[in-house]
Order: structure tokens, then sequence, then C-alpha cells
């Protein structure tokens, strides 16, 4: 059994960490993604308030993942629904 942390402390203050407190260093490969791919990805506000298409395709629908990890399930459900857009954000 863990004791109670002191009423008042840092410990007693300090929110429950359900998971990571810091991400797996990326590999060589995924930084250079990070580095490369990532800002051609971007969306830039503007391009929002002009309502400029933001795919290249015409998208019947358009999936957010919240929490994708290293992207696979992304992926093949990308490749299984052609005409679904999909984005996906990591929260940090």
């Amino acid at each position: 059994m863990v004791a109670a942390a002191t009423p008042g402390t840092a410990a007693a203050r300090r929110r429950p960490l359900y998971g990571r407190a810091k991400g797996k260093t990326l590999r060589a490969h995924q930084a250079g993604l990070m580095a490369t791919l990532l800002p051609r990805l971007e969306v830039q506000p503007g391009r929002l308030a002009g309502r400029a298409p933001l795919f290249d395709f015409p998208v019947r629908q358009v999936w957010l993942e919240i929490g994708f990890g290293g992207g696979e399930h992304l992926v093949a459900r990308a490749r299984e629904n052609p005409t679904s857009a999909s984005s996906a954000a990591n929260p940090s």
C-alpha cells in the first residue's frame, strides 16, 4: 500500500498521471519526417478562412483521430477508405 501525500505539499497538489510523462525518443527516420514532411502538411488558418479545399481529392467524409501513436491504424483506415479524408492529432 502506498502512503498518501501530506496535504498542502507539492506531491499532494500534483495530478495523477495515467500514461507516459514523456514520449519516447523519435527514431532518425521519424525525426526526418517531422522536419521535412510535417511542415508541408500543416494547415494554415488563412486557408480555412478562405474556404480553400484542404484535400486534393473529392471528400465524402472527414475523420479525426486523436492519439494516433505511430499512425499504423490511421494509414490502414485511409487505404481502406480512399474517399474519406483523415486528420490526426496527438495530444501532448
